[in-house]
């Protein structure tokens, strides 16, 4: 009789029955435990902001019982599905070795991963990967991932006027900037219009609108002077978009951002 395994995707120690039947004899029974000799890798924390310093990382190693444990498990870190080398700072750990206890099967070592700060507002699902690779093992299961959790925008900007009437004539609109952590140094950003408004529906001044946040400061605010004009054109509402007009602002080694803010003018002509 001749029994082949197979690779699966977990790492357990299986115990199998094999019958024997024979034509006047009682059927005959017996065990075959199959060593699995895979390897399962696990870490935590198992995700990090992207905003945060470099943060140490414990990978931990499972084998399988199985499993050759005589040297060292070799785990590489890198971008993981949507994830782009540059999404990670070029000064983090790029593997782990991690010895595995020949009698607890497992292990674990400890590496400072760090993400890249950028200014990307609505990324989704970047991670890093952890695999490993081995002259002696072909087959991993379990490779883990340190999710990447994008904290963009880092300023939560506001308006205490979000609704103009068509016929409101001159309306102040203050804005305000606030973040949870007080800044590194003085960031400054840059505030500029767009939306369904044209140039002929209303007037900005200015129409860059400069906010400050100080060092040291979690909060700034500015001030925009809105001139509405009513026409007699009978349309939708129309809507007027503030939002950063220079980018991100970058300060030492971090970078900020903010959301945009909409003020909507609401059309008071009928058909």
């Amino acid at each position: 009789m001749t029994i082949t395994t197979r690779h699966d995707l977990n790492i357990d120690s299986e115990l199998h029955t094999f019958t024997h039947k024979a034509k006047g004899y009682d059927d005959t029974g017996f065990p075959v435990r199959v060593l699995d000799d895979d390897f399962a890798i696990s870490v935590s924390p198992s995700s990090i902001r992207e905003n945060d310093d470099a943060e140490d990382v414990v990978v931990t190693v499972k084998a399988g019982l199985g499993a050759d444990v005589s040297s060292a498990v070799a785990v590489t870190l890198g971008p993981g599905t949507g994830t782009v080398a540059a999404d990670i700072e070029s000064t983090s750990a790029s593997s782990a070795s991690v010895t595995v206890d020949a009698a607890k099967r497992t292990g674990a070592d400890t590496v400072s991963v760090n993400a890249v700060d950028d200014a990307e507002r609505d990324e989704e699902n970047e991670a890093i990967s952890l695999t490993a690779t081995s002259t002696e093992q072909g087959v991993y299961v379990g490779p883990a991932m340190i999710m990447i959790r994008d904290d963009d925008p880092d300023f939560t900007l506001s308006a205490d006027v979000t609704e103009v009437d068509e016929d409101a004539g001159t309306v102040t609109v203050t804005f305000t900037a606030t973040t949870d952590t007080p800044v590194g140094g003085i960031v400054n950003f840059s505030l500029a219009t767009s939306g369904t408004a044209e140039t002929a529906d209303f007037t900005a001044s200015p129409t860059a609108v400069p906010l400050q946040i100080d060092g040291g400061s979690t909060r700034g605010t500015a001030t925009v002077t809105l001139t509405i004009t009513d026409d007699g054109d009978d349309e939708p509402n129309e809507t007027i978009i503030f939002d950063d007009a220079d980018g991100a602002e970058v300060t030492g080694d971090k970078t900020y951002t903010l959301n945009s803010v909409t003020v909507t003018i609401i059309d008071n002509d009928d058909a």
